[in-house]
């Protein structure tokens, strides 16, 4: 709600063009945040032992674990996505067709399953040698690195040579790209009259001269096709193929962080659950010591009371 009022309804005037990116841009950052909060997923210090423990002992295997949790989580992450999303979506004016609405979601929701997948596996990894609020913080870290080389900040044309493997390893390059592609290919823009350019207070008095000691009151607007905009300001790919280029990297980000993330729980060291197994067979048995003195303690308050009545009838 708060961003479908402050981008409300949207024209395809050169305010609107220059707006939209912002918004998507900030669209990608929510559902970014959102999904580096499973960070503690699987690097809660109680969760992994309760894992090692029933891993040991051959309750279930670590595929069944991470698909169970690929099960349950993705309605809970497609849900999310969908209501913070979709209102923004219509408040703001973005492309009103119903198949450019379904790629937005589309887009938002493989991301925030890479970024999922990507913050439970981090934060597996850190948490090896590292507490569990430093694990958390390192993980947030990756969040401005993120926002700063999707495309929309630094441009992928200014962006120094030393840094560009950032760009093409961050998923939220190809998720931006395909949003911006989704919203801008074949669109048409125009301008209003204070939008033209140059304008009259600019060029002064020579605004109504003839060429060439003015000119000759002309204006233009700069950019009426979002494809145009798109490769000029961006260098986006302006054809819908690249939306579906893009998707398949993020599928294919998805996949190999899954496997990643299937080798970590698979060879996670095991010494903690025979830990935690002693543990909790030597707890069991300081309460079975601790429950029989009191029994018998009991019971022997109970004969005294009985023999006290036996006297006293007597």
């Amino acid at each position: 709600l708060f961003l479908g009022s402050l981008f409300f309804q949207m024209d395809l005037n050169r305010k609107g063009l220059l707006q939209r990116p912002g918004l998507l841009f900030f669209l990608l950052m929510v559902t970014l945040s959102g999904a580096v909060g499973h960070v503690t997923d699987y690097c809660n210090p109680r969760t992994r032992k309760q894992y090692l423990y029933e891993i040991k002992n051959k309750y279930y295997g670590p595929l069944s674990y991470m698909l169970s949790d690929i099960i349950v989580d993705s309605p809970l992450l497609l849900l999310t996505v969908v209501l913070q999303s979709t209102v923004a979506y219509w408040m703001t004016g973005l492309n009103q067709r119903g198949t450019h609405y379904l790629t937005y979601m589309v887009i938002l929701y493989t991301l925030s399953l890479v970024m999922t997948a990507f913050a439970r596996l981090s934060g597996l990894l850190l948490s090896y040698k590292l507490p569990l609020n430093l694990t958390i913080a390192l993980v947030a870290t990756t969040s401005p690195l993120f926002a700063a080389f999707a495309g929309y900040t630094i441009p992928r044309t200014n962006i120094p040579p030393w840094f560009i493997w950032l760009y093409w390893i961050n998923p939220t390059t190809y998720a931006f790209e395909s949003l911006m592609t989704n919203e801008y290919a074949g669109e048409q823009f125009y301008c209003q009259t204070d939008e033209l350019f140059p304008p009259p207070s600019a060029v002064g008095a020579a605004f109504n001269l003839p060429y060439p000691r003015g000119i000759g009151g002309s204006q233009i607007c700069q950019y009426t096709s979002g494809s145009v905009y798109l490769d000029k300001s961006y260098g986006f790919e302006t054809d819908s193929q690249s939306i579906w280029i893009n998707f398949s990297v993020l599928v294919g980000m998805w996949l190999v962080l899954l496997v990643f993330l299937y080798m970590v729980l698979r060879f996670l060291p095991s010494g903690k659950a025979e830990t935690l197994k002693l543990s909790v067979e030597n707890k069991r048995r300081e309460q079975k010591k601790e429950e029989v003195p009191r029994f018998n303690s009991q019971k022997s308050k109970e004969e005294m009371e009985r023999e006290e009545d036996e006297y006293l009838n007597l």
